[in-house]
């Protein structure tokens, strides 16, 4: 228990240390930001003139707008997340895993809470204002909004998990990061983030909800935009949870092995 007790302050530390280095990441909003309101007028534009009541699939003109909203500023709050892969390859490629594997803490947890510090301060003034449009316009039930927020955590989870994943194959190749826009530039668009799932055919569609980047962006998203029936939010919920206890199982294997292979190379 006292272990226990010790080993989560260490945690707590790195999630404050993630606070404090979240500059560089605050920067990155912040450019990222003024963009934002030129694709929502594209956007606005485009869907206004595909002649949506005939493809609508449930979305009007205002919410597909808000989806596009959504999606663009998770892609900017989940930034801390896109560099996990880059600075695992550097931690291994560079020899300074060595000094963690001696270490009595888990390596995916330390850099899961630092992470989670980054994504805090980036992402909680537009989460707050959000929560303000859901209140003051009503559009939003509050309930759903809050759900929509535990979403979104959930999904920059299982992109931290993803990213990790990828990075630690480093154990065995010395460039992954090919290899990550590979696979990032599939899953892109069966994310949802080019396109809502909602406007895929039925195949594709059963196909993208298998990929682990539409729970990272096309459900947080449409349950943001109030979008999801309130039935299926719980169910989704629930399966972004066994997406991040499935990848982190993974990613645990994955380390194991990767460690095994370090220690008897020498």
């Amino acid at each position: 228990m006292f272990r226990r007790e010790i080993k989560m302050k260490k945690y707590i530390r790195l999630f404050k240390t993630g606070i404090l280095n979240s500059s560089a990441f605050k920067m990155d909003f912040y450019f990222g930001f003024i963009t934002i309101p030129i694709q929502v007028i594209i956007s606005w534009y485009f869907w206004k003139y595909a002649n949506l009541e005939n493809v609508g699939r449930g979305f009007t003109l205002n919410s597909i707008v808000l989806y596009f909203l959504i999606v663009n500023i998770l892609s900017i709050i989940y930034s801390p997340a896109m560099y996990v892969c880059y600075e695992s390859m550097e931690l291994i490629n560079s020899g300074n895993i060595i000094t963690w594997m001696t270490r009595p803490i888990d390596i995916r947890l330390l850099k899961l809470f630092e992470k989670f510090g980054n994504f805090f301060v980036i992402s909680i003034v537009p989460i707050a204002l959000y929560i303000v449009l859901a209140i003051f316009t009503k559009s939003i039930s509050l309930s759903v909004a809050l759900l929509g927020i535990v979403s979104t955590f959930l999904g920059f989870t299982i992109l931290f998990f993803v990213q990790l994943i990828i990075g630690f194959l480093s154990f065995w190749f010395n460039q992954v990061l090919t290899f990550r826009d590979m696979i990032f530039d599939i899953m892109w668009m069966l994310g949802g983030i080019v396109l809502p799932i909602d406007f895929f055919p039925e195949l594709l569609r059963n196909i993208s909800l298998w990929s682990p980047l539409s729970y990272s962006y096309y459900i947080p998203a449409k349950i943001m935009a109030g979008i999801m029936p309130t039935e299926d939010i719980l169910k989704f919920l629930i399966l972004q949870i066994v997406w991040i206890l499935g990848l982190y199982l993974l990613s645990g294997l994955i380390y194991k092995k990767g460690k095994n292979k370090t220690v008897q190379g020498g």
